[in-house]
C-alpha cells in the first residue's frame, strides 16, 4: 500500500470526501481519440497524466475509498453544446467526436459495481451504469 509522505502511514480517504475522475473515455484517453490526437498529441505530460492517475484509482480502490467517473456523452446532434461557435464545445461538434467506443470510459478505469457513474453531467446520477458492466 502507498504511503503518505508525511509520516509514512498508508494513505486512508476520509469517508466524506471521493476521488473525481473527469472524462476518462476513450476519446481523450485511448491513442486513437480524435481529441487526443489532435488537441493534446505531443504535451509531455500528459503520459504523466495518465500514469499518475492510473495509480490514483488502483489506490482509491484498495482503500475503499468513493470513486466518481463523470463522462460526457453527447447525442449524435450535440444539442448538449449549444450552437457553439468557438472553444472546445465547437470543435467537438465540428470533428463529430465523441461517437461509438470513443464515449466509453477507458478500460483502465472502468467503473467498477460500487462507483457512481454521472452521465452527461445534465442526467443527474446512477451507481454503476449496466452499459460498463461485464
Amino acid at each position: 500500500m502507498e504511503t503518505s509522505p508525511s509520516n509514512n502511514q498508508p494513505h486512508q480517504f476520509p469517508v466524506n470526501e471521493a476521488v473525481v475522475f473527469i472524462e476518462f473515455q476513450n476519446e481523450w484517453v485511448n491513442e486513437q481519440g480524435w481529441l487526443r490526437r489532435n488537441l493534446i498529441e505531443g504535451d509531455v505530460d500528459f503520459p504523466l497524466v495518465l500514469i499518475k492517475a492510473k495509480k490514483l484509482i488502483k489506490l482509491a480502490r484498495k482503500t475503499s475509498a468513493n470513486i466518481i467517473h463523470v463522462t460526457l456523452r453527447p447525442d449524435r446532434e450535440y444539442r448538449l453544446f449549444g450552437k457553439a461557435k468557438y472553444g472546445l464545445r465547437a470543435t467537438i461538434a465540428e470533428a463529430g467526436t465523441w461517437k461509438g467506443d470513443m464515449q466509453d470510459i477507458h478500460v483502465d478505469f472502468k467503473p467498477q459495481e460500487n462507483e457512481l457513474v454521472i452521465n452527461e453531467r445534465t442526467n443527474g446520477c446512477k451507481c454503476f451504469c449496466r452499459e460498463y458492466a461485464g
